[in-house]
């Protein structure tokens, strides 16, 4: 898994895009299994996570919808916790988890993202951590 970008939008949300190894031209993946680990200040407004990558054909045209995506819950896992220069006893940290069942397919090419966001004031530039698991499927 790579981060592949992070962008703030204009309602003041940031993102990280964390996408994992495309899949071969000759399977599809079948995602069985989403978890998402991060950490942010206490009192961060935290958006559902989401998982994209899945291209879709409507109509027959792969290119009207490049990718689907789920939001997945997000729920606070601890806190307050104190640790390190990023999370002190005046601004501690909370950690929020994600650890869901899904049915979500990802095309031969594509690649699974996972994108975590949480409100710019409340980032703390640490410890994001992703896994997908599923198994892969001749693409026929």
């Amino acid at each position: 898994m790579q981060a592949s970008g992070s962008s703030c939008n204009a309602d003041g949300f940031c993102s990280i895009n964390l996408q994992f190894a495309s899949v071969p031209s000759d399977k599809r993946l079948v995602l069985k299994q989403v978890s998402v680990l991060f950490t942010a200040k206490t009192g961060a407004s935290v958006l559902p996570v989401v998982l994209a990558g899945g291209a879709t054909k409507v109509l027959g045209n792969p290119g009207l919808f490049p990718f689907t995506e789920m939001r997945v819950p997000i729920s606070r896992a601890a806190g307050p916790i104190v640790f390190g220069a990023f999370c002190t006893a005046a601004a501690p940290c909370d950690e929020w988890l994600v650890h869901q069942q899904v049915e979500y397919y990802i095309e031969p090419g594509s690649a699974p993202i996972v994108v975590p966001s949480a409100d710019q004031s409340h980032l703390v530039p640490i410890f994001t951590e992703a896994t997908v698991t599923g198994y892969y499927v001749p693409a026929s």
